[in-house]
């Protein structure tokens, strides 16, 4: 017999992974197809739910679209977050082939693609980094953990939580000034 209560969760956990996996930059490249972070988003939220929804209770109908949709902001706004250091690379990359003259290429680029190669050269060199510290181990392990810190359904906002988001998009811009500084 199909456990409701399981099935919701399922859906929950499912919602915050999706979320994770459509924003962060590694799992988000354009060369990777949305059927790929889909089904590693299913598998994830398959090996993670019996860890987190044991005791789930199904709420009322009304009142679990809401979950969901928090649990999706929740994914969300854990991968921002932790895609920061990949933006400001980026940022670094576009900052310094702008000072280099590789900017025009973007203007005169006929494909209609404005991509900086600096930027997309220190974003795929980042990504090789990542990779190679098993930064995506890492980054899985955390959003697991993020279900200890924030259990299903209990994610609310804070009155200084956006002078935090604001202090770290500040960070963003800060370090992408940093590593761009040698070529500006």
């Amino acid at each position: 017999m199909l456990d409701y209560g399981y099935l919701a969760a399922f859906l929950l956990v499912f919602a915050r992974i999706g979320g994770f996996m459509t924003v962060f930059p590694f799992f988000a490249l354009t060369g990777v197809p949305v059927s790929v972070r889909l089904g590693l988003s299913l598998i994830l939220a398959l090996i993670v739910t019996p860890v987190v929804g044991k005791g789930y209770t199904t709420p009322a109908v009304a009142g679990y679209f809401f979950a969901l949709a928090g649990e999706m902001l929740v994914g969300l706004g854990i991968g921002l977050t932790a895609a920061l250091v990949f933006y400001a690379l980026r940022m670094a990359g576009q900052l310094m082939g702008i000072q280099t003259g590789f900017a025009v290429a973007e203007l005169l680029d006929p494909a209609g693609v404005q991509n900086n190669i600096i930027a997309e050269f220190v974003f795929l060199l980042g990504v090789i980094f990542f990779l190679s510290l098993e930064g995506h181990d890492a980054v899985i392990s955390a959003l697991v953990q993020s279900f200890k810190l924030v259990p299903l359904t209990a994610a609310h906002l804070k009155g200084g939580m956006m002078l935090y988001v604001a202090r770290l998009f500040g960070g963003m811009f800060s370090t992408a000034l940093q590593i761009a500084a040698p070529a500006l």
